[in-house]
């Protein structure tokens, strides 16, 4: 606070009587007396303000560049992740493209083979297979094959027993062979492939500073700094800083002013996660801070358990 100057008595006018010309002269003098030291206290002050305010605007300056630098990192992280995603998108949609092709292969292929197993479903008059060709295949002399032995054209000696079974098995052979389930398995081993690539590229993970874990978060006290070990080692990580307050994880903000800075944020260093608590205080008011919890009327200064949510898209450090 400005130190306040007192008031200095009217001075003495040239039409005053005499005893009231001294006495204004000599309250006047009494009043420069007090009045002059405070008026330096007050220059002294004064001055102090505009260094305090001139040193205020530095460091929003360098605070407000660091914020751009962290924005454009962000954004850059963000644009690279997104080339990847439209690929991973991509290469799905084919392989759901192919699946279906395949699909479409085999029904084609067990339609034929049904349609030639169906076409010899007859036989000549002399009890022979008629081929697809219509052409007559001559059965083997009766007793010269024995019963139930595999042949291209008739099965049996006998004409009461015989059956197109040739055209039967090629039909089964043509069923097992346009099933593909090779064709399947490749494709099922592709895409998981894929999926273990994207697996690799993205990843989520939640730090616990000043030694905190899932089960009893830490609490982090004003105008400290802690050190965790990056999650993802030897790749960059986009970090959120999150405070429990009101039962409830969210972004405490940060606020800065000619005093100091309130809040809590976390950027990464190397492989290391470092979370930030402002010199004076952990949550500022919503208002100013750029919170979600709502407390617009007061400031929080207290310790407060906290976390960093760390997420890894792609790029190696």
């Amino acid at each position: 606070m400005v130190t306040h100057v007192t008031q200095i008595p009217e001075p003495p006018v040239p039409d005053d009587p005499p005893v009231v010309f001294h006495q204004k002269a000599s309250d006047s003098f009494a009043g420069l007396y007090a009045a002059i030291p405070q008026m330096n206290q007050q220059a002294d002050e004064i001055e102090q303000i505009g260094a305090d305010a001139q040193t205020a605007k530095e460091r929003a300056i360098q605070e407000s560049d660091a914020a751009l630098g962290y924005r454009n990192e962000t954004q850059a992280a963000r644009d690279a992740a997104l080339p990847a995603a439209v690929t991973a998108t991509d290469m799905a949609a084919q392989a759901v493209t192919a699946k279906e092709q395949t699909e479409e292969a085999r029904d084609e292929a067990q339609a034929a083979a049904a349609s030639a197993a169906n076409r010899v479903a007859k036989t000549s008059d002399t009890g022979a297979a008629l081929l697809p060709e219509g052409n007559d295949a001559q059965r083997p002399a009766t007793g010269s094959i024995p019963a139930g032995t595999f042949v291209m054209r008739g099965n049996t000696q006998d004409p009461a027993d015989y059956k197109p079974e040739f055209w039967d098995r090629v039909a089964a052979a043509w069923t097992v062979f346009a099933d593909r389930t090779w064709v399947g398995q490749q494709i099922t081993a592709a895409i998981n492939a894929l999926q273990t690539t994207i697996d690799g590229w993205l990843g989520y993970a939640i730090v616990y500073p000043n030694g905190g874990s899932a089960a009893s978060p830490a609490y982090v006290s004003a105008n400290t700094s802690y050190v965790s070990t990056n999650p993802f080692p030897g790749f960059n990580v986009m970090c959120e800083a999150q405070v429990l307050y009101g039962g409830v994880w969210s972004a405490a903000g940060w606020y800065t002013n000619n005093v100091g800075a309130m809040g809590v944020v976390a950027h990464q260093k190397g492989n290391d996660i470092v979370t930030i608590v402002g010199q004076t205080g952990t949550i500022p008011r919503a208002t100013i801070g750029g919170n979600a919890f709502g407390n617009s009327g007061s400031d929080v200064t207290t310790p407060i358990q906290a976390r960093v949510i760390c997420r890894k898209v792609r790029g190696a450090v």
